[in-house]
C-alpha cells in the first residue's frame, strides 16, 4: 500500500468527514429537545402526584387571603 504524502485530500474522506460533523450535530440538538421533554414528562409526572396537595394550598390560599382582606381597615394612600 502506498502512503499518500501530498498536501491533498480524497474528496470521499472530505464529504465523509463533512457528513460526520451533521451528524454529530443533529445527534447533539436532538438530545437536548430528548432532554428537555424528560424534563417536562418529570414535571408534569410531578404535578400529577402532587395535584390534590395545590389545590388544598390554593383554596387554604384564597380562603385567608380573602378573610384578611375583607376585615383588614382601608389603607388610603395618594
Amino acid at each position: 500500500m502506498k502512503e499518500n504524502t501530498s498536501e491533498e485530500i480524497d474528496l470521499g474522506e472530505l464529504f465523509k468527514f463533512i457528513g460526520d460533523v451533521f451528524n454529530r450535530f443533529f445527534k447533539f440538538i436532538g438530545n437536548i429537545f430528548k432532554a428537555l421533554f424528560h424534563l417536562f414528562i418529570l414535571f408534569l409526572n410531578f404535578i400529577r402526584i402532587h395535584f390534590l396537595k395545590f389545590i388544598i394550598a390554593v383554596f387554604f390560599g384564597l380562603a385567608v387571603g380573602g378573610y384578611l382582606d375583607y376585615k383588614s381597615e382601608p389603607i388610603y394612600r395618594s
